[in-house]
């Protein structure tokens, strides 16, 4: 039986989505770490070459705003992967991706959250692990990674590397700009280890 007109527009609609969705995955996982571990190599070229600081500084300021625009069109285009398998699938998956691109990594994933999160922040929480997450695994060495989410009326995230500590504070810049602009907190130390902490907490309903 021949496909009726408005069936033959409905597949398109749907292959049309499809596309879209495969491309804005292909931004926010391929494009945007790209563009993280070109900064982070600029960053420690500042440090090896302090006389060229300020033509570094513009660099990496241009290649913020080019994330930013590729996280906020990637975002359009393909919904989060929290919307279609919630926070802890969407965790795991990108413990696999990130140890599918570096093989020399072990990452490690626990997660115990207790209760369900509001979407929003659910999503907010996964931008802001992924961002730190890509800045980790750049030209530090890290070996392994730890990614540890628990709680229940306030939700954190800690993510634990045993990569290189000088020159951190630059390279997850644009990690907290990810996790402030998305209302959520984050915090950073570096001794033997870089320990990342991001947190959210449940915002109580205000009364009538």
């Amino acid at each position: 039986m021949a496909k009726s007109k408005d069936d033959n527009v409905a597949d398109l609609y749907t292959l049309v989505q499809r596309a879209a969705a495969r491309s804005g995955r292909a931004l926010h996982d391929d494009v945007g770490p790209l563009l993280s571990a070109a900064g982070l190599h600029l960053q420690l070229l500042r440090m090896d070459h302090p006389r060229i600081e300020g033509d570094i500084e513009r660099i990496s300021a241009i290649l913020d705003q080019a994330y930013e625009r590729i996280r906020a069109v990637s975002q359009e285009l393909a919904p989060s992967p929290v919307l279609r398998g919630g926070l802890k699938n969407a965790l795991e998956r990108l413990a696999e991706l990130t140890a599918a691109a570096h093989p020399g990594i072990a990452i490690k994933l626990n997660y115990k959250v207790a209760g369900e999160l509001p979407v929003d922040a659910a999503c907010a929480l996964y931008e802001a692990v992924h961002a730190a997450v890509a800045a980790t695994a750049g030209p530090f060495a890290a070996t392994r990674i730890a990614i540890t989410a628990k709680g229940a009326h306030q939700v954190s995230i800690r993510i634990v590397d045993n990569g290189r500590t000088r020159g951190r504070v630059k390279a997850l810049r644009a990690a907290r700009q990810v996790a402030e602009a998305q209302g959520l907190s984050m915090t950073l130390a570096t001794k033997q280890d870089t320990i990342v902490l991001i947190r959210y907490a449940f915002r109580r309903p205000t009364g009538g």
